[in-house]
């Protein structure tokens, strides 16, 4: 198992990354909907799932990126966007899926 300071580790390396890393719960309605507008239009991107029942989203490198501790949370290179309708907004915004 890992421990937390290793996972903090490897999501600091992900999230350095140039791209899009999804922070969500395989369970949430919520991040569904961002994970269907997601593929829905193509994009590639990184996904860390956050364990809502060990807590996960309550730890100090989480807080860091939503203090609120909720899921979904999208990173794109560094802006972080919380909330899914604001999540889908933002990529209707941002992305095009090729067809107007």
């Amino acid at each position: 198992m890992k421990t937390s300071a290793t996972m903090s580790a490897n999501i600091q390396e992900i999230s350095k990354k140039n791209g899009l890393v999804l922070y969500f719960h395989p369970y949430s309605y919520y991040s569904h909907k961002v994970l269907m507008a997601l593929h829905e239009k193509h994009l590639q991107f990184d996904s860390i799932i956050i364990n809502l029942v060990n807590e996960t989203q309550y730890e100090p490198w989480f807080l860091k990126i939503n203090p609120r501790g909720e899921v979904p949370v999208l990173q794109d290179t560094g802006k972080v966007i919380p909330d899914s309708t604001r999540i889908i907004d933002y990529l209707e915004d941002n992305f095009s899926n090729g067809l107007a």
